[in-house]
């Protein structure tokens, strides 16, 4: 399983940007990114899961382990700056983890164009 993860503070908008990956990359529309999510579906010829709770050790866990269940081959989640479910990501996946960060204001354009080539690169 490869991971890329949205990581920021709170309040950066990480479920806003998942939600805009889901509707416009894999063109599949849900609520307008005020509500987290879990969602996992056929891409190409692999399953691919968004988990955009990423707030606690908790929610990272329930996510990686509905996808690890389904056997989906690329996550996509999110997580806080530091904390346990940064440290479970680093350690569950080492090098298969990617991480998309965000220092203060929110997630935009360039951090969704940086999505598209990690996505693309694993």
């Amino acid at each position: 399983m490869k991971v890329i993860c949205f990581r920021g503070k709170g309040k950066t908008r990480k479920t806003t940007i998942l939600t805009r990956v889901l509707n416009e990359y894999f063109n599949i529309k849900i609520h307008e990114g005020k509500k987290d999510f879990i969602i996992t579906f056929p891409y190409k010829d692999y399953l691919v899961g968004i988990c955009s709770a990423g707030d606690s050790l908790g929610h990272v866990k329930k996510g990686i382990k509905i996808f690890e269940s389904q056997r989906c081959r690329k996550v996509i989640c999110s997580c806080r700056s530091r904390g346990k479910g940064l440290k479970y990501l680093k350690d569950k996946f080492g090098t298969d983890v990617s991480f998309i960060e965000k220092e203060g204001e929110y997630f935009g354009e360039s951090e969704y164009q940086e999505f598209i080539r990690k996505f693309n690169s694993v």
